[in-house]
């Protein structure tokens, strides 16, 4: 949602629309779309808290920290995410020749 037409909107170019703040309309179409905003957001706030409350209580958000410690890429994935490898210190693809 757009606040900004609650202050610019006007009923010229919409003739079954509503002025907006700065065109004589006052505040109602803008604390309409305020109220919406914010009911928009509760609603997804509450939304992603009932469901990291459900994932927390089915399989949880954290890996045993056995599993932290040595790698959660090796564990989940069975490969590294980032090489630190010291053989190799230019990436694995073919050199590159900057001219």
């Amino acid at each position: 949602m757009d606040t900004g037409m609650g202050f610019v909107a006007t009923d010229a170019v919409n003739p079954a629309g509503r002025d907006g703040l700065l065109h004589g309309g006052g505040f109602g179409l803008l604390g309409a779309q305020v109220v919406a905003i914010l009911v928009a957001a509760g609603w997804a706030f509450a939304g992603s808290a009932g469901l990291a409350w459900l994932v927390r209580r089915t399989i949880g958000f954290r890996v045993p920290e056995h599993v932290e410690t040595g790698g959660i890429d090796e564990a989940e994935h069975a490969e590294s995410a980032y090489e630190y490898s010291p053989l190799r210190t230019r990436g694995s693809g073919p050199e590159r020749t900057w001219t």
